[in-house]
């Protein structure tokens, strides 16, 4: 295993047999405001859905109707962090408009040099979290990033060698008779294939329990081991400011999870298999996360939650752990607005209507279940 590097960010600012599979990132008033929406800005002004008046919505018998405070409420509040995709197709969105304001930003990169750095950099990222309380009231926002060096090590590699052979001599044409952009963009893996896990922390966790920062740290970053054989993987872990302030006032006609309302931080895990996993492996890998990376999570912070579009998806809990209480409210406006379940994806409001027969592969055909609670 090699050396992580821990990259701390703060900045101050004053998702039938033949049915509809929907597109599986978020967008701008698909999956980020339905699903509840974060960012560096919601510390000032709350979470993307406290923003929205009022959607336009086509519904599954094909009526396009206006949901906001006044007329189909009930859909209001569903759209308004319920989760993206089984209610009807949103085609236009009114958010509330704010002014800009200046920012504060603050860069600090912590690098392991040799074994023992890694164990003291694990500590000093500890450090870092037991003292996200008192940055996050003082109106901090921004994300924490702790890597393996070997990840940031061949990314930079990459850059290089790019630059060198190519990007160097034609950048000194630019502004001459071209326009010359040259970016990276990095994906999880070679197929985009990543496991992600996430989960709340409330204020007081990280203060409480700061002597099990260091060792919870280590759980969910350590390489994977499944029946005995160790997986070596890639990994990112993002402690992300996102929470606290207007967050935290609760607002009327929404359906995002309660335990937003009692978040400071929100720690999000990603591992990536190596590219040349077969299926099996693949699922070892996924039950691993979930079984101790996420469970290691939930033990630290009890009774709190997550956040849906970043959430592990092969969580049993899914249900109470992503929308709290609200689930079976959420049920019901889908029966009530999509009676003959035209709208699923995997891991929507009721998703356990269908079930997707894989066969050992990935993806697979929906057949309809017995079991829809």
């Amino acid at each position: 295993m090699g050396s992580p590097i821990s990259t701390i960010s703060h900045q101050k600012n004053e998702r039938r047999s033949q049915k509809l599979n929907l597109v599986k990132t978020v967008g701008a008033i698909g999956g980020y405001l339905q699903g509840g929406g974060h960012g560096p800005a919601s510390h000032e002004f709350g979470l993307g859905a406290d923003q929205v008046l009022e959607y336009q919505i086509v519904l599954a018998l094909g009526e396009h109707v206006t949901a906001n405070a006044c007329q189909h409420k009930d859909l209001f509040i569903a759209l308004r962090g319920g989760g993206g995709g089984t209610y009807g197709i949103v085609t236009s969105a009114t958010v509330k408009a704010f002014p800009e304001r200046p920012a504060l930003g603050h860069v600090l990169d912590i690098d392991a040099l040799n074994a023992r750095g890694t164990a003291q950099l694990l500590n000093a990222t500890a450090n870092v979290m037991a003292s996200v309380p008192a940055l996050v009231d003082e109106g901090f926002s921004g994300t924490a990033v702790l890597l393996k060096k070997e990840w940031e090590n061949a990314v930079n590699k990459a850059k290089d060698t790019m630059n060198h052979h190519v990007v160097n001599d034609l950048i000194r044409y630019n502004g001459s008779s071209l326009f010359i952009i040259s970016k990276f963009q990095v994906w999880d893996s070679f197929f985009a294939w990543s496991m992600m896990t996430s989960w709340f922390i409330d204020k007081h966790s990280p203060v409480s329990k700061k002597d099990k920062l260091p060792n919870l740290l280590k759980n969910i970053t350590l390489d994977h081991d499944t029946h005995g054989e160790q997986i070596v993987s890639q990994y990112a872990l993002l402690l992300n400011l996102v929470a606290r302030g207007k967050v935290l006032e609760p607002q009327p006609m929404t359906a995002v999870n309660p335990s937003w309302r009692k978040t400071y931080l929100v720690a999000q895990q990603t591992d990536m298999w190596p590219d040349n996993a077969g299926y099996e492996e693949i699922h070892r890998f996924q039950n691993e996360v979930m079984a101790k990376k996420l469970k290691a999570l939930k033990e630290f912070a009890p009774d709190m939650g997550t956040y849906g579009n970043e959430a592990d998806p092969y969580d049993p809990d899914w249900k109470e752990d992503w929308w709290g209480d609200k689930y079976h409210y959420l049920q019901s406006v889908k029966k009530k607005y999509d009676p003959e379940d035209v709208f699923w994806c995997w891991r929507c409001v009721g998703n356990d209507a269908w079930a997707e027969i894989t066969g050992g592969a990935v993806y697979g055909r929906l057949c309809q279940t017995k079991l829809s609670d």
